[in-house]
């Protein structure tokens, strides 16, 4: 009895599979336009795309970094100013 309920409710609903093949279908029709743009370059020409895509990886990390770095320093600051607070109210 469930089986068959499990059958039709996949039915009206999809299954995880359809439904993770409707998501990740945009993606396939991406990377097939990257792999045309790719696949006549050279071994060494490839080299160099990697670390072009490397330093461009790095880069972007490297906003991310201080973006972290900047909110954890306003968080130990803010977590000073109530340390701070707390001791004078405890008075």
């Amino acid at each position: 009895m469930a089986g068959a309920f499990g059958k039709i409710f996949g039915k009206i609903f999809g299954n995880k599979a359809d439904k993770d093949l409707k998501e990740l279908t945009p993606f396939v029709g991406k990377i097939n336009e990257e792999f045309e743009k790719l696949k006549n370059l050279s071994n060494d020409e490839l080299r160099f795309k990697t670390e072009e895509f490397k330093g461009i990886i790095k880069a972007s990390l490297s906003e991310i970094t201080h973006t972290i770095d900047d909110t954890k320093a306003r968080a130990d600051d803010s977590e000073l100013m109530l340390t701070i607070r707390k001791s004078f109210t405890r008075r």
